[in-house]
């Protein structure tokens, strides 16, 4: 592990991308401070599986609990980005009535339980996480119809916000929304 010094405070960090551990060496007992970095709406980007390279939202963190050994985060991401739109489209669908912007601003979402080991958090967050949890829950996940209603409720509120992307609370708000549907080059 890794410390940095000040004065006679010595500060371990341990490769957990869900909590950092700050330890203070200074007095007789250690004390331990926890900092939660993964914590609903943050935007993570997911490190392993069939999502691996797509970003996600989380909307919920959970301990080891259950069938599950390892801590574990229900996340709602993009699992196909909506195409670019330029200038030269929206004039043409204007002039000749097309929907070509529409059908360009098609989401594709997907709801998934994942490890936390596979997600690396972006200092990024969503604002829409809150309607998305009502929507999302682990109990959506159990059975296939409901996942699928899940699914299609999130790919609506995804939809909207897209959409949206100007308008928000703040300037952060909005560059989080711009950074979670820009396709990951890499």
């Amino acid at each position: 592990a890794s410390y940095t010094r000040c004065d006679s405070i010595v500060v371990y960090f341990l490769c957990n991308p869900a909590r950092w551990w700050y330890t203070c060496l200074s007095g007789n007992p250690l004390q331990i401070v926890k900092m939660a970095i993964l914590k609903p709406g943050r935007i993570v980007i997911v490190l392993a599986g069939k999502f691996a390279g797509k970003k996600a939202c989380i909307l919920q963190v959970a301990g080891a609990t259950g069938s599950r050994k390892h801590s574990s985060v229900l996340v709602c991401g993009v699992a196909r980005y909506p195409k670019k739109i330029t200038r030269a489209l929206i004039d043409a669908d204007a002039k000749e009535g097309t929907k070509k912007v529409e059908k360009r601003c098609v989401i594709k979402p997907f709801v998934k339980v994942l490890n936390q080991n596979h997600v690396m958090p972006t200092r990024f967050t969503l604002d829409v996480h809150e309607a998305l949890k009502t929507v999302v829950g682990d109990a959506s996940l159990t059975e296939e119809d409901k996942k699928s209603m899940a699914k299609n409720k999130a790919k609506a509120i995804l939809t909207d916000r897209f959409k949206s992307q100007a308008t928000g609370k703040s300037e952060k708000a909005i560059t989080g929304v711009q950074y979670f549907f820009r396709k990951l080059r890499f």
